[in-house]
Order: structure tokens, then sequence, then C-alpha cells
């Protein structure tokens, strides 16, 4: 077919065929740049909506399972009598993969009987085969989780609680109790459960990696420490522990952070006309309830 029937214009001829390289290569970088531009002007036109926390299930219960350190009683998490001195950390995913910085995590773990021993680190993963990056170097171990608890053997003076997968509103009073969540992940898409950690008003030590960076501002609402650097995470996780009254400000700003989130998404589907001012649904659309 003919260059016009593909609404293309006939391209520029040149005898010199030096010069006819450079043109080539001008045309082509005209090309990518209009190509960028016009993606540069759509992206512009594109608003992302945090599309919500469910409020009613993670929340912070008014911090009453997590009293200041003078107020502590003794309590019971996930079936296990913890002293009110012992402090908690937590750790949530989707499964145990090197994606998710399990190997980091028990790194970081493994610095704490030098420095503070006084804590239960209870983890919440289901257990599942390994995702197709880890089961190409693990070997014969049959999860990741074992791969790393064979190079990173637990410590005897640690306390570990693998509860696997536990039900939502058990989560959420587990996120509500704990002194810090501890979360990791490479660029990719993120957890819903830093975002859950975080509406129930933990303080959340995650990694210095863009999803996260997205949502937590180090020092403001949460800290971040370097993805493979287990000594960074382990001095900023132990300093959390040692002070967990000083460092609740940060808890709190989080969980304020995810309500104006969600009050941000619901005033900007109000205005797009998905749902009435009264949180009822306009022209059959969709309900609040639906959209968070």
């Amino acid at each position: 077919m003919e260059d016009h029937k593909y609404l293309r214009s006939p391209r520029p001829q040149c005898d010199d065929p030096a010069g006819s390289a450079k043109l080539r290569c001008r045309l082509r970088a005209d090309e990518v740049s209009n190509k960028r531009g016009s993606r540069l002007n759509i992206c512009r036109k594109i608003e992302m909506l945090f599309d919500g926390i469910d409020r009613e299930v993670y929340h912070s219960f008014g911090d009453t399972l997590r009293p200041p350190m003078a107020e502590r009683k003794p309590r019971t998490l996930c079936g296990v009598s913890i002293p009110a001195t012992t402090r908690v950390v937590t750790y949530v995913s989707r499964g145990f993969e090197s994606m998710r910085g399990f190997d980091i995590f028990m790194r970081t773990a493994a610095v704490f009987p030098w420095e503070f021993s006084d804590v239960v680190f209870i983890v919440s993963v289901p257990t599942k085969w390994p995702t197709a990056v880890d089961s190409s170097y693990i070997g014969e171990a049959k999860t990741f989780k074992d791969w790393v608890l064979a190079r990173e053997p637990l410590d005897l003076r640690q306390e570990f609680i693998f509860v696997g997968k536990i039900p939502p509103l058990d989560l959420a009073k587990l996120l509500a109790t704990t002194d810090l969540h501890i979360y990791l992940t490479v660029p990719f898409v993120l957890s819903w459960s830093m975002l859950d950690a975080m509406s129930c008003g933990a303080v959340v030590l995650g990694s210095a990696t863009p999803p996260v960076q997205e949502m937590i501002r180090d020092g403001e609402n949460g800290l971040l420490a370097n993805f493979f650097d287990a000594d960074e995470f382990a001095s900023k996780a132990i300093a959390v522990l040692k002070d967990p009254d000083g460092h609740r400000h940060l808890g709190k700003a989080a969980e304020q952070n995810d309500r104006r989130a969600i009050q941000h998404a619901h005033d900007c589907a109000e205005d797009a006309g998905f749902v009435s001012a009264d949180g009822g649904a306009r022209g059959g659309g969709v309900k609040v309830a639906d959209l968070f």
C-alpha cells in the first residue's frame, strides 16, 4: 500500500549517506519526543484516586489496645500471653517472598537479642508455595521461608509466632496493638497490609522504595530504611521499641493520613457524580460502601 493510505508523510530524501543517517536519527528523535509529549498530555488529564481502607474494620480502636507503657497490663495476642513490658513487632504479607523482604526482616530480627530482647515477633503470612523467582534458587527447600530459616536460624532468646492468615478483624486488632510494623517491598504493587497497618495507627517502618515512599514520609507518618540494609532497619526498629510512647505521633499521623485520603476519594467521587452529598448513589451508580 502507498504511504498516504497509512496517513504518513513522505520521508525527506538525502543523497549523502551520512546526512541520511543523521536525518533518520533526527526524525526518530522527533517521533519519540512526540510520543512522550502525547503521553505527558494524557497523564496530566488523569487523576489517581486512593480507593480507601475499610475503616469499619481497620482503625486504632482509640488506642485502647495500645496504651502508654506505664498503663499496660499483660495481654493475649493470637493465643499467646504477652507480659506488659514486652514489645510487639508485626510482619504481614501475602506470602514468604524475597520481593516482600522476608529474608531482610529475619536478618533485622537477628540483631535484636544484642540490643533489645524483650520483644515478640508476630508473623501473619499464609503458607504457600514459593513464587517462580524464589523457586529458581531455593533448591530442595519447600518454601522461601524454609530456605531463609535454614540460613537465618531463629535465636532461642527470641519469640516468633507464625499465625498464618487470620480473619480481618483479628488482623486489625493485631495491627492496633503492635508497637512496630515492619514492611518491605521491591518496586512493585503496594500491599494492602501496609495501608491497613497505617489505618490502625501502627508505627510503620518500611523500605525506602517508590511504592512505600508514596505513602510514608520518613519521620512524619512513619519511618523508612534501605531495603537491603538490615542494620539500618534494626537500628530504627530498636529506637522505636525502646521508646514506644515517644514514637506514637508517627502512628497517629499515619492513621490521620488514611482518613484524609479516604475523605479525598469520597469528595472526588461526589464531584464526579458517583455519589450524592449525603452518601447515596446517583442515577443507579455505585454506593459509597462499594467504593471503599
